[in-house]
C-alpha cells in the first residue's frame, strides 16, 4: 500500500499527502497600545492588547487547498480568560 491519500474529485483525484507535505506555517504577533483624550471627560482612556496568530495552509493540489488558523488575543482586563479562535477553511 502506498503512502499517498487521495480524495476523488469530479475531474481528478486530490493528493492529500502532497498538500500536507508542501504546506506552509506562519506565526504572527501584534501588540497595540491606544490612548484617547476627549474634551469634557476628566479621565483619559488607555487600552493595551496583544494578539498571537498561528496559521498553516496546505499547498494547492488539483484546485484543492485547506488551512487552519489559531488566534489568541488578550487585553489588560483579561486576567484568566482570553479569546481563542480555531478556523478551518478550504477551497474546492
Amino acid at each position: 500500500m502506498g503512502g499517498s491519500a487521495t480524495i476523488a474529485g469530479t475531474a481528478s483525484a486530490v493528493d492529500l499527502a502532497k498538500a500536507v507535505r508542501d504546506g506552509k506555517t506562519s506565526l504572527g504577533f501584534r501588540y497595540r497600545l491606544e490612548h484617547v483624550a476627549q474634551d469634557g471627560i476628566d479621565e483619559d482612556a488607555l487600552a493595551s492588547t496583544a494578539r498571537a496568530r498561528l496559521t498553516w495552509d496546505s499547498a494547492e493540489t488539483d484546485d484543492f487547498a485547506f488551512g487552519i488558523e489559531v488566534r489568541y488575543a488578550a487585553d489588560e482586563h483579561a486576567s484568566d480568560i482570553a479569546k481563542l479562535w480555531l478556523m478551518l477553511d478550504w477551497k474546492w
